[in-house]
């Protein structure tokens, strides 16, 4: 009886030490599962930040954008306004010196007709003249000799 009752404390103290060892187990698991569930707690509160941080970046880049393009927008428009302002200019010029053309040839013209009319005024007062020596001498008026 003896030897079952020492078997029997001997079975009580591995059955403690068992519920002491499972009881520590359990313990670890509970810390371990603990720490896991922290641990991903914070890895979803860093997973937010980063979304958050990623949409404001996001909208940063679609507003440069936006930005961007009306500047561009705005730049194109520009141009093609003075591309605009600079061909109705050079049609301006295009008629002035077509118009300064014509009018310089009218002018040569104009010169040719006052040469060609100075020409015939010279050549009437030149004939003027000698009608005038001759009708002198034939009145016997001019002193003078005969050109």
């Amino acid at each position: 009886m003896e030897l079952k009752k020492a078997k029997y404390l001997q079975i009580c103290r591995e059955n403690k030490n068992k519920n002491s060892a499972v009881e520590l187990l359990k313990d670890d698991i509970s810390r371990t599962l603990l720490e896991q569930q922290r641990l991903e707690e914070e890895r979803a509160e860093e997973r937010i930040e980063k979304s958050v941080c990623f949409r404001k970046l996001i909208e940063q880049i679609r507003s440069t954008l936006k930005k961007q393009h009306e500047t561009t927008l705005s730049a194109q428009q520009e141009q093609i306004y003075l591309i605009s302002e600079r061909e109705k200019l050079e049609e301006k010029l295009f008629r002035s010196q077509r118009l300064a053309l014509q009018k310089r040839s009218e002018i040569t013209s104009l010169e040719l007709q006052l040469a060609s009319l100075k020409t015939e005024y010279d050549d009437l007062n030149e004939r003027l003249v000698d009608g005038m020596h001759q009708s002198l001498r034939a009145l016997g008026l001019s002193n003078t000799a005969s050109p």
